[in-house]
Formats: C-alpha cells, structure tokens, sequence
C-alpha cells in the first residue's frame, strides 16, 4: 500500500510540474518601458563609467592643485680635491640649505581655480555623454514601437485578404469569377503575409538593438498605448539651452582661469632659504640666508597671456554661433513636429475613414457582382498606405518630441562654477 501511495504522489508531483511549466510558457513576457529601458543602459554603459571616472580624476588634480610646492634640500661643497691642503679634510667647505619656492602673484589660487574648471568640463562632458546616450536608447525604442505599429497594420491587411480570398474562391468554384482571379488573389496574399513577416522581423531586429545597449535578451514587450498617444501641445523651450552651450561655458570659464594663471605666471616666483656651512680649517659654522628670482629681461608671458585671451575669444565666438545653430534645429523640430501633427490629423479626420466608407462601398458592390475583388484590393491597398503613413507620422512627431528633449532638457547635473556666458 505504501508503494501505491508513492506512485500516486510521483505522478501527481509530475502533473504538477508539467503544469507549472505550462502556465509559465503561457505568461507573456514583461513590458519594458522606454524610462526603464534608459535605465537599464544607462547603468551598463562603459562610456558613462570612463565619464564619472574622469570626474573623479579631475577632483583628485584639484586637490593636487591646492598644494604648496615643495622644499629642496640642496649640499654643496668646495675643494673636495686638490693639491696641498686644498681638500675637504683640510681647508674644504660644505654647505647644506632647505630652499622653498615662494609663489607670487596668486600661483596658488589660480592653479585651484584652473583644476575646478577643468572638473567642471569633466562634468558637462559626462551630462552631454549621457543625454546622447538617453537620446539613441529612446529612438531604439521608438523603432520597436513603429516596427510592431507596422505589423500590426500588415497583419490586418492579411486577415482581410484571406477573408476576400475566401469569397473569391467561393466566386470561382460557383464558376462567377475565373480561376485567375483566385490566383491574383492568393499572389496578393502570399505579398501580404512577406511584408507582415518583415515588420515582425524588423521589430525582433530592433528589440535586439535595443536590449543590446545593456547587454540583455529581447524578451520583453514595449509600450504601445504610449506610441499611440500623442500630445497636443508642441514641444518648445523658453531658454533654448543645451548640453552643447553648457559645454562651451564651461570651456569659456576654464579659459578664464587660463587667464588667470598666466598672469600670475607672468610674476616671477621667488626661492629663499636657509643654509649651514661649515669651515674645516678653523672647523666654524655659519649661518646664511640663499634668495633667488628669475629676472624677465626676455621673457614676460606676455605672449602666453595673450594667446589664452585669444582662445576666450575663439570660444566665445563659437558660444554665438552654437546659440544660432541651436535655435535653427529647435525651429526646425517644431515645425516638423507641427507638419507630421497636421499630417496625422488629416488622416484620423478625413482620410481614413473615407477610404474605410469606399472600403465598405467596395465590398458590398463586390458582392452584388458590380466591382471585382481588384477594386477591392486597390482600396485595401491605399488605406494600408494611410495607416501606414499614419504610424510614420507619429514616430515622426515622437522622434521630434525626443530631440527637442535631448537638445532642451538640461536636467539638474550641471557644476555650479562653471560660469554663464552673459
């Protein structure tokens, strides 16, 4: 008995199993959505890992930066060698010294100053990094979106197609249409069902891409609802700043603690000390004092400051040219986004459903004998192309809304001393 109770408790706990795996076949995978997909690479993106640690890098230098230069410990001798008593143990001298370089002209300052600037480029160069990364994984996943929208129309047309293919055969066994008819058709229908498995292909295509960006598998789903919904209101910006105009500044206020330096470099820095000599032949010791400074009878800096002022200028001129050029691409995205909205609801108001009304028309007079399924499948085939054109359409207008995000959304991660170009 104790065997029979075994046997049913291993078949029933194979039941179960086969059961389990079943139901766990049928669950249908995940839906990804487009913040966590930017989400997800962004924290598995080298580029933004070589970015943080350059920040890092530069932070460290400007601790570096803020150190005093070292001392020197300098010995000398006189007559270590010689004839008679013209040697050390004799009448020689030896003297050691602790020299210190003595910076004038706000050396100090100025090398600080240049390190935080060259850590605040470090940083809009990581944020600039990042927003072209969060812009290509959006558009990655805006293609999935139009990929699946497009098979969604293609496998329409294929179930319309087999349910006009169903009528036509029924036409030619009762000998009202030819047999070439139902070849036509079934030639149509064989199209139908390459272009469905193309989009279905690209969609596969475009999920690897995307799952790529974190080094993942394509089981996933993505937001349709969210393709589908498209805002009114256009996309705009007050400021019409960028990632690009933030760099420049950046750059423009390292290039004014270029400046800087050069010009406390143009102020000679001084070495004083303290030296002990000591005298064999009456074996004394003395005390001195050593003091050095480069004398700028050739030199000044002059042309090392000059050169930095120029370079402020060049950037400064490039700031102007990037703040036009800025504007021109958010005029430019917003009248394409205007254009593909007005393209949209042309199709949703007037458009398709007028080649819906001709569909219907077409269909019942196909019916009657007064149209053949060609009439049919030409208005089939140009409302696929509306509904078609409808899907570009909104990818166009979300392809726009993303841009305009990645050339207008700042975000918070700007360094606070990175100047403003005025």
């Amino acid at each position: 008995m104790t065997l029979i109770f075994r046997m049913l408790a291993l078949v029933a706990t194979h039941l179960a199993l086969a059961s389990a795996l079943a139901d766990a076949q049928d669950v249908p995978p995940p839906q990804l959505s487009m913040h966590q997909a930017t989400t997800l690479a962004l924290d598995e993106a080298p580029e933004m890992t070589a970015a943080e640690a350059r920040v890092e890098s530069r932070r460290q230098l400007i601790d570096a930066a803020s150190r005093r230069p070292n001392p020197t410990l300098d010995f000398s001798s006189e007559s270590i060698l010689g004839t008679g008593d013209r040697n050390l143990l004799n009448e020689g001298e030896a003297a050691v010294g602790v020299m210190q370089p003595l910076e004038r002209g706000g050396d100090l300052a100025a090398r600080r100053t240049l390190a935080e600037r060259d850590r605040d480029v470090a940083i809009v160069s990581a944020e600039l990094r990042r927003r072209d990364l969060i812009q290509t994984v959006e558009l990655a996943y805006l293609d999935i979106q139009a990929a699946l929208a497009q098979a969604r129309v293609a496998d329409e047309r294929v179930e319309a197609l087999v349910a006009l293919s169903e009528v036509v055969d029924h036409r030619v066994r009762a000998a009202r249409d030819p047999v070439m008819a139902r070849d036509r058709i079934e030639a149509r229908l064989a199209e139908a069902r390459i272009d469905a498995g193309l989009a279905r292909h690209r969609a596969a295509l475009n999920s690897a891409i995307l799952a790529s960006y974190w080094s993942g598998t394509a089981d996933f789903t993505v937001d349709m609802d969210g393709f589908y919904a498209v805002s009114i209101v256009d996309a705009s910006s007050d400021s019409g700043d960028t990632p690009e105009l933030a760099l420049l500044r950046a750059q423009r206020a390292r290039s004014d603690a270029e400046i800087g330096i050069e010009t406390a470099r143009a102020i000679p820095d001084a070495n004083v000390g303290l030296e002990v000599r000591h005298y064999q032949s009456t074996n004394d010791v003395a005390l001195g004092v050593r003091f050095s400074i480069p004398l700028q009878f050739w030199n000044g800096n002059q042309a090392n400051i000059a050169s930095a002022r120029a370079e402020s200028s060049a950037i400064d001129a490039e700031y102007s040219a990037r703040q036009r050029q800025t504007l021109r691409d958010i005029q430019r995205l917003q009248m394409r986004r205007q254009s593909a909205t007005g393209e949209l609801n042309a199709l949703d108001s007037d458009v398709i459903p007028r080649l819906e009304s001709t569909l219907e028309q077409a269909r019942a007079g196909f019916a009657r004998g007064s149209f053949s399924f060609l009439e049919i499948y030409d208005v089939q085939r140009a409302l696929m192309d509306a509904q078609l054109r409808r899907v570009d359409a909104i990818q166009a207008i979300h392809q726009a809304d993303i841009q305009l995000r990645r050339l207008t959304d700042l975000g918070e991660n700007q360094p606070n001393g990175s100047g403003a170009q005025q």
